[in-house]
Protein backbone atom coordinates (compact mmCIF):
# COMPACT_ATOMS: atom_id res chain seq x y z
CA UNK A 1 0.00 0.00 0.00
CA UNK A 2 1.45 3.43 -0.92
CA UNK A 3 2.72 5.46 2.03
CA UNK A 4 2.78 2.48 4.42
CA UNK A 5 5.68 1.84 6.82
CA UNK A 6 6.12 -1.16 9.11
CA UNK A 7 8.28 -0.83 12.24
CA UNK A 8 9.13 -3.95 14.27
CA UNK A 9 10.12 -3.18 17.89
CA UNK A 10 11.73 -5.11 20.72
CA UNK A 11 10.73 -4.86 24.39
CA UNK A 12 12.99 -1.81 24.84
CA UNK A 13 11.13 0.17 22.17
CA UNK A 14 14.05 -0.17 19.78
CA UNK A 15 13.49 -0.80 16.08
CA UNK A 16 14.65 -4.20 14.90
CA UNK A 17 13.31 -4.10 11.34
CA UNK A 18 11.77 -1.61 8.91
CA UNK A 19 9.74 -2.15 5.76
CA UNK A 20 8.22 0.36 3.34
CA UNK A 21 8.65 4.11 3.35
CA UNK A 22 10.55 5.60 6.29
CA UNK A 23 8.42 8.16 8.20
CA UNK A 24 11.43 10.49 8.56
CA UNK A 25 13.27 10.55 5.23
CA UNK A 26 16.99 9.84 5.19
CA UNK A 27 16.99 8.23 8.65
CA UNK A 28 18.63 4.85 9.36
CA UNK A 29 16.30 3.42 11.99
CA UNK A 30 17.31 -0.14 12.82
CA UNK A 31 18.74 -0.26 16.34
CA UNK A 32 17.42 3.16 17.30
CA UNK A 33 14.53 4.10 19.63
CA UNK A 34 11.17 4.15 17.90
CA UNK A 35 10.77 7.83 18.75
CA UNK A 36 13.53 8.64 16.25
CA UNK A 37 11.21 7.51 13.44
CA UNK A 38 8.88 10.46 14.06
CA UNK A 39 9.11 14.20 14.12
CA UNK A 40 9.53 15.64 17.62
CA UNK A 41 5.95 16.94 17.84
CA UNK A 42 4.59 13.44 17.03
CA UNK A 43 6.64 11.46 19.54
CA UNK A 44 4.56 12.53 22.56
CA UNK A 45 1.52 10.84 21.00
CA UNK A 46 3.26 7.78 19.56
CA UNK A 47 5.36 6.65 22.54
CA UNK A 48 2.36 6.01 24.87
CA UNK A 49 0.77 3.94 22.11
CA UNK A 50 3.97 1.90 21.79
CA UNK A 51 4.04 1.36 25.58
CA UNK A 52 0.45 0.11 25.51
CA UNK A 53 1.24 -2.28 22.67
CA UNK A 54 4.22 -3.69 24.59
CA UNK A 55 1.87 -4.17 27.55
CA UNK A 56 -0.51 -6.17 25.37
CA UNK A 57 -3.06 -3.58 24.16
CA UNK A 58 -3.46 -2.60 20.50
CA UNK A 59 -3.68 1.16 20.03
CA UNK A 60 -4.23 3.54 17.10
CA UNK A 61 -3.07 7.15 17.06
CA UNK A 62 -3.96 9.81 14.48
CA UNK A 63 -1.42 12.55 13.83
CA UNK A 64 -3.19 15.18 11.71
CA UNK A 65 -1.31 17.48 9.38
CA UNK A 66 -3.26 20.10 7.49
CA UNK A 67 -0.68 20.25 4.71
CA UNK A 68 -0.04 16.56 4.13
CA UNK A 69 -3.05 14.79 5.59
CA UNK A 70 -1.15 13.37 8.54
CA UNK A 71 -0.32 9.87 9.76
CA UNK A 72 -2.24 6.97 11.24
CA UNK A 73 -0.09 4.87 13.59
CA UNK A 74 -1.41 1.44 14.59
CA UNK A 75 0.67 -0.33 17.26
CA UNK A 76 0.02 -4.01 17.92
CA UNK A 77 1.60 -6.42 20.42
CA UNK A 78 3.70 -9.32 19.14
CA UNK A 79 3.14 -12.76 20.65
CA UNK A 80 5.45 -15.73 20.88
CA UNK A 81 6.80 -15.25 24.39
CA UNK A 82 9.11 -12.35 23.55
CA UNK A 83 8.00 -8.78 24.31
CA UNK A 84 7.72 -6.67 21.23
CA UNK A 85 5.37 -4.73 19.00
CA UNK A 86 4.67 -3.86 15.40
CA UNK A 87 3.70 -0.34 14.34
CA UNK A 88 1.99 0.27 11.00
CA UNK A 89 2.40 3.88 9.89
CA UNK A 90 0.06 4.99 7.10
CA UNK A 91 0.50 8.29 5.25
CA UNK A 92 -3.13 9.43 5.00
CA UNK A 93 -2.42 11.79 2.11
CA UNK A 94 -0.95 8.94 0.04
CA UNK A 95 -3.91 6.76 0.99
CA UNK A 96 -6.34 9.47 -0.11
CA UNK A 97 -4.46 9.97 -3.39
CA UNK A 98 -4.63 6.24 -4.07
CA UNK A 99 -8.38 6.17 -3.38
CA UNK A 100 -8.92 9.16 -5.68
CA UNK A 101 -6.88 7.50 -8.42
CA UNK A 102 -8.92 4.30 -8.12
CA UNK A 103 -12.18 6.27 -8.28
CA UNK A 104 -10.92 8.20 -11.33
CA UNK A 105 -9.90 4.94 -13.00
CA UNK A 106 -13.34 3.42 -12.40
CA UNK A 107 -15.00 6.57 -13.74
CA UNK A 108 -12.82 6.46 -16.86
CA UNK A 109 -13.69 2.80 -17.45
CA UNK A 110 -17.41 3.54 -17.21
CA UNK A 111 -17.10 6.54 -19.52
CA UNK A 112 -14.99 4.59 -22.02
CA UNK A 113 -17.36 1.64 -22.20
CA UNK A 114 -20.62 3.59 -22.36
CA UNK A 115 -19.60 6.72 -24.28
CA UNK A 116 -21.69 7.36 -27.42
CA UNK A 117 -18.46 8.54 -29.07
CA UNK A 118 -16.24 5.90 -30.62
CA UNK A 119 -13.05 5.64 -28.58
CA UNK A 120 -9.97 3.48 -28.84
CA UNK A 121 -6.49 3.10 -27.40
CA UNK A 122 -3.62 2.44 -29.80
CA UNK A 123 -0.02 1.40 -29.30
CA UNK A 124 2.88 3.59 -30.39
CA UNK A 125 3.09 1.49 -33.56
CA UNK A 126 -0.55 2.31 -34.34
CA UNK A 127 -2.23 -0.98 -33.41
CA UNK A 128 -5.59 -1.06 -31.67
CA UNK A 129 -5.25 -2.15 -28.03
CA UNK A 130 -8.78 -1.37 -26.81
CA UNK A 131 -11.98 -0.14 -28.44
CA UNK A 132 -15.38 0.67 -27.02
CA UNK A 133 -18.77 -0.48 -28.29
CA UNK A 134 -19.53 2.80 -30.05
CA UNK A 135 -16.38 2.54 -32.17
CA UNK A 136 -17.07 -1.08 -33.08
CA UNK A 137 -20.63 -0.20 -34.10
CA UNK A 138 -19.56 2.85 -36.10
CA UNK A 139 -16.91 1.08 -38.17
CA UNK A 140 -18.88 -2.18 -38.40
CA UNK A 141 -16.18 -4.38 -36.87
CA UNK A 142 -16.15 -6.35 -33.64
CA UNK A 143 -13.68 -5.60 -30.89
CA UNK A 144 -12.01 -8.95 -31.57
CA UNK A 145 -11.58 -7.94 -35.20
CA UNK A 146 -10.10 -4.55 -34.35
CA UNK A 147 -7.81 -5.31 -31.39
CA UNK A 148 -4.34 -6.18 -32.64
CA UNK A 149 -4.96 -4.76 -36.09
CA UNK A 150 -2.92 -1.84 -37.36
CA UNK A 151 -5.12 1.24 -37.67
CA UNK A 152 -4.15 1.74 -41.31
CA UNK A 153 -5.57 -1.67 -42.15
CA UNK A 154 -9.00 -0.53 -40.96
CA UNK A 155 -8.99 2.62 -43.12
CA UNK A 156 -9.86 3.16 -46.76
CA UNK A 157 -6.79 2.29 -48.88
CA UNK A 158 -6.53 5.89 -50.10
CA UNK A 159 -6.29 7.19 -46.52
CA UNK A 160 -3.80 4.71 -45.05
CA UNK A 161 -0.44 6.23 -45.96
CA UNK A 162 -1.53 9.73 -44.96
CA UNK A 163 -2.71 8.58 -41.51
CA UNK A 164 0.47 6.59 -40.91
CA UNK A 165 2.47 9.70 -41.69
CA UNK A 166 0.33 11.79 -39.33
CA UNK A 167 0.93 9.27 -36.52
CA UNK A 168 4.65 9.40 -37.23
CA UNK A 169 4.57 13.19 -36.89
CA UNK A 170 2.72 12.86 -33.57
CA UNK A 171 5.60 10.72 -32.32
CA UNK A 172 8.42 12.91 -33.63
CA UNK A 173 6.88 16.37 -33.93
CA UNK A 174 5.73 19.11 -31.56
CA UNK A 175 1.97 18.63 -31.98
CA UNK A 176 0.17 16.42 -29.46
CA UNK A 177 -2.92 15.71 -31.59
CA UNK A 178 -4.50 15.98 -35.00
CA UNK A 179 -8.09 16.10 -36.25
CA UNK A 180 -8.92 14.72 -39.69
CA UNK A 181 -11.71 13.34 -41.82
CA UNK A 182 -10.95 9.64 -42.13
CA UNK A 183 -12.72 6.85 -43.98
CA UNK A 184 -12.94 3.54 -42.15
CA UNK A 185 -13.73 0.32 -43.99
CA UNK A 186 -16.54 -1.75 -42.52
CA UNK A 187 -16.35 -5.53 -42.58
CA UNK A 188 -18.82 -5.51 -45.50
CA UNK A 189 -16.48 -3.27 -47.52
CA UNK A 190 -18.49 -0.05 -47.23
CA UNK A 191 -16.65 3.15 -46.31
CA UNK A 192 -17.66 5.10 -43.20
CA UNK A 193 -16.81 8.81 -43.26
CA UNK A 194 -15.66 9.98 -39.80
CA UNK A 195 -14.36 12.98 -37.91
CA UNK A 196 -11.36 11.52 -36.04
CA UNK A 197 -9.20 13.09 -33.35
CA UNK A 198 -5.95 11.35 -32.49
CA UNK A 199 -4.09 12.41 -29.31
CA UNK A 200 -0.72 11.08 -28.27
CA UNK A 201 -0.06 9.64 -24.79
CA UNK A 202 3.30 10.38 -23.18
CA UNK A 203 5.02 9.21 -20.02
CA UNK A 204 6.55 11.51 -17.40
CA UNK A 205 9.71 11.79 -19.48
CA UNK A 206 7.84 12.92 -22.59
CA UNK A 207 8.24 9.64 -24.50
CA UNK A 208 5.22 8.81 -26.66
CA UNK A 209 3.66 5.53 -25.48
CA UNK A 210 0.57 5.40 -27.65
CA UNK A 211 -2.54 7.24 -28.82
CA UNK A 212 -6.18 7.81 -27.93
CA UNK A 213 -8.62 7.93 -30.84
CA UNK A 214 -12.02 9.60 -30.74
CA UNK A 215 -14.11 8.79 -33.78
CA UNK A 216 -17.47 10.37 -34.70
CA UNK A 217 -19.68 9.82 -37.71
CA UNK A 218 -18.93 12.73 -40.07
CA UNK A 219 -22.59 13.47 -40.78
CA UNK A 220 -23.42 13.55 -37.07
CA UNK A 221 -20.42 15.78 -36.39
CA UNK A 222 -21.51 18.18 -39.12
CA UNK A 223 -25.01 18.45 -37.65
CA UNK A 224 -23.61 18.95 -34.16
CA UNK A 225 -20.93 21.50 -35.05
CA UNK A 226 -22.84 23.30 -37.78
CA UNK A 227 -19.94 22.80 -40.18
Amino acid sequence: MPGLSVLVLDGEQRITAVAGAVPVEGTVLVGRPVGDAFAPDARAAVLPAVAEALAGTATTVLLPDDDQGGLEVRCRPVGGGHPGAVCLVQDLAAQADTSLLLEATRAFEITFRHSPIGQGLLSRSGRWLRVNGALSELVGRSADDLVGAEMGETLHPEDRDAERERLRRLVDGPDDHHVVRARFLRADGRAVHTHTRMTRITDDGGTVRGFVAQVVDAAAWKRFSGR
